[in-house]
């Protein structure tokens, strides 16, 4: 991977259900460690406007996503603006 690459390379937060299904929670991460910490500030959970819990999980951001509004989530939003 060229230099010009590796320094554009961003992360995101995605949400996965016991069952597998994973969803794009919210992207735009500098790097894998702010992702993880932002995922760790929540306690590695979501719980959405259903009450249902999905586990957070760090990939690398292929696209440009937004982060999901939180609804009965932990706190505070994330300051990652595309």
């Amino acid at each position: 991977m060229s230099q010009s690459n590796h320094s554009q390379e961003q992360w995101k937060v995605v949400l996965r259900s016991p069952g597998g299904v994973e969803r794009d929670f919210c992207g735009g991460f500098p790097s894998e460690k702010a992702a993880e910490d932002f995922a760790a500030e929540h306690g590695w959970r979501h719980v959405d406007e259903n009450r249902f819990e999905w586990s957070l999980d760090v990939k690398q951001d292929d696209g440009p996503i937004r982060c999901r509004k939180h609804g009965r989530s932990h706190g505070r939003k994330a300051n990652v603006e595309r």
